[in-house]
């Protein structure tokens, strides 16, 4: 074979060695892939743990039974995932995130029940005043304040919001006392409309006046002052003034505290108890 017959056959050699390491590259990329594509897909990636947050109304189980548990992280869309679970109609909204290989996280703002809709058939409201499922009802309910309207209401749907502004702003005063944690919220057994704003009537069997809307220091010195002047008998505390809260018809007035909690600085003693 001449010179240049054997530098041809070198060549064809060379490029088909080129070739083949080609050819081995791409089989091994490939094999790869289908490698990584199979251990995505493996059990190692599905859906095992949930962590749920922001829920007192929902409970764990019943968010958990509301997702694919056992699928694949990778598959789940989590927009999905959000509008299933805010079809519960006490979630507000649901944000779920992922956290690999196997949980998602999930966080909830609920449509928290904070007071029965009376003077009529009872109808259970949220903060914002939603009409939450009669389901409840059926069952036991919540031990919640009742608010008696002035005259009936008439009485929506489920998920529909009542737009009567003496009602969403017991409603909100409700919503804020559970969220203060209050335990004056748990003594509140009736609201009704009056002149200036709401009244509620308490377990020990006093009153309290309260603007239609109200501050977190307003609340946190209406309870000062009232876990002081039921020791004394009260008759009504009176928080519509500004700057005070006035309570009447103690049977005397206790002596004042050395170092007073927030509140009770503001309070001014009205003897005999007036008309209200």
């Amino acid at each position: 074979m001449n010179i240049d017959g054997r530098r041809r056959s070198e060549g064809l050699f060379q490029r088909l060695g080129r070739r083949a390491r080609w050819m081995i590259a791409l089989v091994s990329l490939a094999v790869i892939c289908v490698a990584v594509v199979l251990y995505l897909r493996s059990d190692h990636f599905a859906l095992r743990r949930v962590a749920v947050a922001g829920n007192a109304v929902v409970g764990d189980e019943e968010i958990r039974a509301a997702l694919p548990l056992e699928e694949n992280l990778f598959a789940l869309e989590v927009e999905e995932l959000e509008e299933r679970l805010e079809r519960n109609p006490f979630i507000q909204r649901a944000r779920v995130e992922k956290e690999y290989p196997d949980k998602l996280v999930v966080q909830l703002s609920e449509r928290t029940p904070v007071l029965w809709l009376g003077g009529g058939e009872l109808q259970l409201l949220a903060g914002d005043g939603t009409v939450l499922p009669r389901t409840l009802l059926d069952a036991g309910g919540f031990d919640l304040p009742v608010y008696v309207p002035e005259e009936i209401l008439p009485r929506l749907g489920e998920l529909e919001r009542h737009s009567d502004e003496d009602l969403l702003a017991a409603c909100a005063l409700c919503d804020e006392m559970q969220c203060l944690a209050l335990p004056l919220a748990d003594e509140l057994l009736e609201l009704t409309p009056v002149d200036g704003g709401l009244r509620g009537r308490i377990a020990d069997g006093g009153d309290i006046y309260l603007p239609r809307k109200t501050e977190d220091a307003l609340l946190a010195a209406l309870q000062a002052v009232w876990s002081r002047e039921r020791l004394t008998g009260y008759s009504a505390l009176d928080a519509r003034y500004e700057g005070q809260i006035v309570a009447r018809g103690g049977d005397q007035a206790p002596p004042p505290p050395p170092r007073p909690t927030p509140g009770e600085e503001l309070l001014v003693i009205a003897e005999p108890a007036a008309e209200l």
